[in-house]
């Protein structure tokens, strides 16, 4: 909201948010490590992290994997 109503009631959030797009592809969960396909075709992967993948297919798939 900062930014866009006036006043200083809005804050920056504590901690680092980490995000994927909807066209990154979540390819597999293990021991607390995520590994995704990024949008531009590089693998990425992530420990110990909360993520907010924003592809709901792929994620699904790996939970029910």
């Amino acid at each position: 909201m900062n930014g866009f109503v006036k006043g200083n009631f809005a804050h920056e959030m504590p901690g680092k948010l980490y995000h994927t797009t909807d066209k990154s592809t979540l390819v597999g969960i293990k021991d607390n490590t995520l590994t995704f396909v990024l949008e531009d075709g590089i693998a990425c992967t992530i420990k110990d992290c909360n993520v907010h993948v924003m592809n709901k297919y792929s994620l699904d798939r790996c939970l029910h994997d």
